[in-house]
């Protein structure tokens, strides 16, 4: 039964990293994202850390083909935490976070 907490959840935005795009990409199941939120949002860093992964062989999807993907910049360069051990993609999920709040983050660490 789905509940209205889950109908909200379902129906959310969702700022996505790097591995879980590519993850769900590697198994075939990368629509699930389409099928369970309502936006889909990723930085130009996440885009560009494929980038380097297709460069070294790795089968990563090509989200510029994918219209449902929304490749969104955090507005203000302030909002990107300086969290040292974070990589460039993770900052920018969090900044893009921060600037829409409700958003849902999904990230594998």
């Amino acid at each position: 039964m789905l509940t209205m907490l889950n109908y909200s959840v379902l129906n959310s935005s969702v700022i996505v990293n790097t591995s879980p795009l590519l993850y769900l990409h590697q198994v075939g199941h990368l629509e699930l994202l389409q099928k369970l939120y309502s936006e889909i949002l990723t930085p130009p860093a996440v885009i560009e850390e494929l980038a380097v992964g297709k460069k070294q062989g790795i089968n990563v999807p090509d989200i510029h083909s994918i219209d449902w993907i929304l490749i969104t910049p955090v507005k203000s360069i302030s909002l990107i935490p300086a969290i040292i051990d974070l990589g460039q993609g993770e900052a920018e999920v969090l900044g893009l976070g921060l600037e829409k709040p409700g958003s849902l983050l999904i990230f594998d660490d």
